[in-house]
């Protein structure tokens, strides 16, 4: 198990290193192991225009790892990958109108990077363990607390798949542990379609009002950036730099770039092309945002960050 644990934080070390080493941050705040899942209400105000964030909650309030925070497609609940026992990565889901938790899964094997799709019945994970080792899978939605051990294969192949998100079409795009690549997936086959190398490990997220995905790809300079690539074509095309080395982010529904520094959102303006402030969260103490996820009507946002450790 202790094997299996960290083959699947290799990839979270490797991103949360990237950003802490390129954070602005001065501050000698003491933070806890382990990271936390808040959510956030967007507001807007009238007068000002500007956009807040109201706090609503920390979701996990567990210790060691919760992250990987995905929206229903409803925008009611929030599933996310949290290990209550130090060891096993089990995928959770907070009701956002209830504030009640329950476990999704409990499964000898490690899950992660949750998504419950639109018929409301399933959610599909990559699951860490068996064979293969490590693969997307579907899960019965379940209708109780009754956590689910039960799961078919939800993409065919044999590769290893780190991230991934779906298509309408049931095309599957990939982030593959082989050679740091993006590949296509076709529904119900064995074969994955190289797509393009030097992918960072992040995940392929749909560009909202497209056919089109996004991923991070590392290019012959060495500089990173956020790319489109079309499923059939394979067609990329650049989009923005990452910022600050920062390989995560998230798209609003009018499909504008957020990413985070430190305690900071920020905002990319294709017009301007830079990066702005968005939104500032020191002051409610969480720091070194590492991951992010917005729900499909712009009412929330849910961020991955460390707390300062208990004196």
């Amino acid at each position: 198990m202790k094997k299996l644990l960290l083959n699947a934080l290799s990839v979270l070390i490797y991103s949360s290193t990237l950003l802490a080493s390129h954070s602005n941050a001065k501050s000698s705040v003491a933070l806890a192991p382990g990271t936390e899942v808040f959510l956030y209400e967007i507001k807007r105000d009238i007068n000002s225009g500007k956009t807040m964030l109201s706090l609503i909650s920390n979701v996990s309030q567990a210790e060691g790892y919760d992250n990987q925070p995905s929206f229903s497609p409803d925008n009611q609940k929030l599933l996310y990958v949290s290990a209550r026992d130090g060891k096993q990565m089990d995928i959770y889901e907070y009701d956002i109108a209830s504030k009640k938790t329950r476990q999704l899964t409990q499964t000898p094997e490690n899950e992660f990077s949750p998504m419950l799709e639109a018929n409301g019945k399933t959610f599909t994970a990559v699951r860490e363990g068996g064979d293969p080792y490590q693969s997307v899978h579907r899960y019965p939605y379940p209708t109780s607390e009754q956590a689910s051990r039960k799961s078919s294969w939800a993409v065919k192949s044999q590769t290893p798949i780190g991230y991934y998100a779906f298509a309408k079409d049931g095309k599957a795009v990939a982030w593959a542990r082989w050679a740091n690549a993006i590949y296509i997936f076709e529904p119900d086959s064995p074969y994955a379609t190289f797509a393009i190398g030097h992918a960072a490990p992040s995940k392929p997220l749909k560009i909202p009002a497209t056919d089109l995905f996004s991923f991070v790809h590392r290019q012959g300079n060495d500089e990173l950036w956020i790319k489109s690539i079309e499923p059939a074509s394979r067609a990329i095309t650049p989009i923005a730099p990452v910022l600050k080395s920062n390989i995560d982010y998230a798209w609003t529904p009018h499909k504008e770039l957020i990413s985070a520094s430190d305690s900071q959102l920020y905002l990319y303006s294709g017009k301007e092309k830079n990066w702005n402030l968005w939104a500032d969260l020191s002051s409610d103490k969480i720091f070194n945002i590492s991951r992010l996820a917005i729900s499909s009507d712009f009412q929330y946002i849910a961020v991955v960050a460390k707390v300062a450790a208990k004196q």
